[in-house]
């Protein structure tokens, strides 16, 4: 029997490597699984842009804690405005969508058209390659 102790998901130039301990329940001895999986040239140009305008407010990472935004892990497909343990705004409970490429586009291009009354302090990211690479990028690492 194994028990998973800490997963953690680093950038390091532009290589992402996951790093998950185990501990064997027969031994009691740690032992680490390193895998690496190089990002894409346009989920790079988005994880530089992820930190640049949207880390401070979110992370990505299933089971990691929320920030002043919702952690955006199993992001795409799910319900807007349904991440648990997050106080959304009434605009964004109230969405009734689901997080696809063309919605976030669209929420990334002009967060308060798309979801009026929304409480995101952010004016939205004009060029449609930044939002692209964004999107890219979060699609990565946000399964």
């Amino acid at each position: 029997m194994k028990i998973q102790l800490c997963h953690a998901a680093l950038i390091i130039g532009f290589t992402t490597f996951a790093t998950s301990v185990t501990v064997s329940a027969q031994n009691n001895a740690p032992s680490a699984a390193r895998r690496a999986s190089p990002m894409s040239s346009l989920e790079q140009q988005g994880a530089r842009l992820f930190t640049q305008q949207c880390a401070a407010c979110h992370n990505v990472a299933k089971g990691t804690p929320n920030k002043s935004g919702p952690t955006l892990g199993g992001l795409f497909s799910a319900k807007a405005g349904n991440q648990p343990r997050f106080n959304y705004s009434p605009a964004l409970r109230g969405a009734n969508f689901r997080w696809t490429d063309a919605k976030l586009d669209s929420f990334l291009f002009n967060p308060q058209a798309t979801v009026p009354g929304n409480r995101m302090a952010f004016a939205g990211t004009k060029p449609a390659e930044s939002r692209q690479a964004l999107i890219a990028y979060l699609k990565a690492a946000t399964r």
